[in-house]
């Protein structure tokens, strides 16, 4: 997983806008789980649980949303990846919510349950229609093929944002008083885990530092909990599953040199 000497990095290192654009989705929900961390912090535990905030998480799926569809129309472009797997976690958590006193267009919505996807099946509808075909789908599995990391950081998309929603449902009830340093520096860990991805030659060293970025995140939490109670109450056998989970996106390349397949293609 880590000899991809042979193989040339067919990517440049990121623009200024495309890393801007990339790194939105991250800044926006890291921005949000730390004014919520706030609110706790300054005696309004109930905010996390508003409709406020609700609105706000909304707000952020919308901008996932759009992302994603501008990413199915352009082919998937890797700064498109974490929408993709933003989007994906966004609407499993929307699909399992229980709402009270929502409603929509005059009717009350308890659950959302499966009408939530579709939300991402419109999205896909429009994509296709003006693509024409679902030549971006195949792109996109091409794309995997050929450079694993891409699957890395969907992944890296996805638990980075259910990761701090963790971090902010269990550590009020566990240290309120560490529950913002907490949230604040997993979230900036994640943030900055998007640069060495865009900027990267070789997918291993990408594949990498999106785990040690994520790894960081959570040692900073454990750390800044021992610091202020003398104690880290983590969930460690699903810290050790989403370890192993971020790092399988490397078998593909594993699999793809066995069939001897080494060179890159755009």
């Amino acid at each position: 997983m880590a000899s991809d000497s042979d193989e040339p990095g067919y990517w440049q290192p990121a623009t200024g806008l495309e890393t801007a654009v990339t790194l939105l989705p991250f800044v926006l929900f890291s921005i949000l789980y730390t004014l919520e961390a706030l609110a706790y912090a300054t005696g309004t535990p109930e905010l996390p649980y508003s409709w406020q905030s609700f609105y706000r998480h909304l707000s952020v799926y919308l901008v996932a949303l759009t992302g994603l569809g501008i990413g199915w129309v352009r082919r998937f472009p890797r700064w498109s990846l974490g929408y993709v797997g933003l989007v994906l976690i966004y609407t499993w958590w929307l699909h399992g919510l229980v709402l009270r006193g929502f409603t929509l267009f005059g009717h009350p919505v308890n659950r959302w349950d499966w009408l939530v996807w579709t939300a991402l099946l419109a999205v896909a509808l429009v994509a296709t229609l003006i693509t024409r075909s679902l030549s971006s789908l195949v792109d996109l599995a091409k794309s995997i093929w050929h450079d694993w990391s891409r699957l890395s950081f969907i992944l890296y998309g996805a638990l980075s944002w259910l990761a701090l929603g963790i971090i902010l449902d269990t550590g009020p009830w566990t240290d309120p008083v560490a529950i913002l340093p907490q949230v604040f520096c997993a979230a900036l860990f994640f943030v900055l885990g998007v640069l060495p991805f865009l900027h990267l030659t070789f997918a291993w060293q990408r594949g990498l530092a999106l785990q040690g970025a994520f790894n960081l995140a959570f040692l900073s939490y454990v750390a800044i909990a021992v610091i202020v109670s003398g104690r880290a109450d983590v969930d460690w056998p699903i810290l050790a599953y989403w370890f192993l989970f971020l790092l399988l996106p490397g078998l593909l390349g594993l699999i793809r040199r066995s069939y001897g397949i080494t060179g890159l293609t755009q």
